[in-house]
């Protein structure tokens, strides 16, 4: 299964872009793991005032730079319309706001 789709499957029932964005990052461990990286290092999960502070959106923000190429556009296309819509940031990075 393509990790896009296993990314899509995790968020499957979450309605809050903080539930959804969990789901990616933990899923997102696993995968790192199971590729050799090393997860503390590749991988973050940003709250809302996090992201901002960084310059980012006001929004939840998985961020695994790491990842497959353009990780983050391909699985923003399945996430998207539960409670919550995504928005890729380059490649490597996935913002979820509040519908």
């Amino acid at each position: 299964m393509k990790l896009s789709e296993r990314l899509a499957q995790a968020v499957f029932g979450y309605k809050s872009p903080m539930g959804a964005a969990r789901a990616v990052h933990r899923e997102l461990v696993k995968h790192a793991i199971e590729v050799g990286h090393k997860p503390e290092i590749e991988l973050a999960i940003w709250s809302p005032e996090e992201a901002a502070r960084r310059g980012y959106s006001k929004a939840w923000t998985v961020v695994y730079e790491a990842g497959p190429y353009d990780w983050a556009i391909n699985t923003s296309f399945n996430v998207t319309g539960q409670g919550f819509w995504t928005e890729p940031y380059n490649g490597h990075m996935l913002c979820f706001y509040k519908e």
